[in-house]
């Protein structure tokens, strides 16, 4: 992240100039953007289609302290974990699945995105790292985003295992 930072930005504009820069080397556009005080939210794609937005939280010496995914497609995940410093949510808001790791497997568990079609789940095992969707409206729907292969196919089975406990509760 310290090569989007602006050697002596002034304001947003100059964090926000930095950002684009780095998009458009990667091939990404900005849309739109929307300011508020201490973030702002571009709307963000390729030149064919859009492919989510992201909230870049700064502090007072405009510089970039955080970033969230905003209906972000599963394809630009890794790309936006290389470019920015993630904002994971809090604990507190885990879900049944989250909490079923957590308490069963001691899986350090984050949630990366949250939206009406998927959660991105951030799980640590020992020193293994994976993110995985899990799709809200279709069963079975744990997808690799990135990460150790391994630790998805253990997750992988848990989930299936998880999806059968719920079921059998419903």
């Amino acid at each position: 992240m310290s090569d989007i930072i602006p050697k002596a930005p002034q304001c947003p504009d100059d964090l926000f100039h930095e950002i684009e820069k780095k998009l458009h080397a990667y091939d990404l556009v900005i849309y739109s953007r929307k300011d508020h005080p201490y973030h702002f939210i571009l709307e963000i794609g390729t030149k064919e289609r859009k492919v989510g937005g992201i909230k870049c939280h700064y502090n007072k010496f405009f510089c970039c302290t955080s970033v969230e995914m905003i209906d972000a497609m599963d394809d630009i995940y890794p790309l936006l974990v290389r470019l920015f410093p993630m904002k994971k949510i809090k604990d507190n808001q885990v879900d049944e699945f989250a909490r079923y790791l957590i308490i069963n497997y001691h899986f350090g568990v984050h949630i990366i995105h949250r939206d009406y079609v998927r959660i991105c789940y951030e799980i640590r095992s020992r020193d293994r790292l994976v993110w995985v969707n899990i799709e809200n409206k279709n069963k079975n729907s744990c997808t690799y985003v990135q990460g150790d292969l391994n630790l998805f196919d253990e997750v992988y089975h848990i989930y299936i295992e998880f999806e059968r406990i719920i079921s059998k509760v419903l």
